[in-house]
C-alpha cells in the first residue's frame, strides 16, 4: 500500500485548508488549538497557518461550546 504525508509546511502552502471537526469530544481541544497557549507537541493542528490562502474550520456548536 503507497501513502503520501503531508507536512505542515506543505500544508500552509494550500490555498484552501479545511478542518472539519464536530462533537463535545473535540471542544476541549478545538478550544485549545485556537485560544490555549501554543503547544504544538500536544495539539499539532497548531502548526497549521494558512501562509497565502484561507484557513477555514467547518465544526458545530456542542464543538465551539455552545449548544441551540
Amino acid at each position: 500500500m503507497y501513502r503520501i504525508t503531508l507536512t505542515a509546511p506543505i500544508i500552509n502552502k494550500a490555498s484552501e485548508i479545511v478542518v472539519v471537526t464536530f462533537g463535545e469530544n473535540k471542544a476541549y481541544a478545538l478550544n485549545e488549538v485556537l485560544y490555549g497557549v501554543y503547544n504544538a507537541r500536544k495539539y499539532p493542528m497548531q502548526l497549521i497557518k494558512a501562509l497565502d490562502g484561507n484557513l477555514l474550520f467547518l465544526t458545530d456548536q456542542v464543538a465551539i461550546g455552545t449548544n441551540p
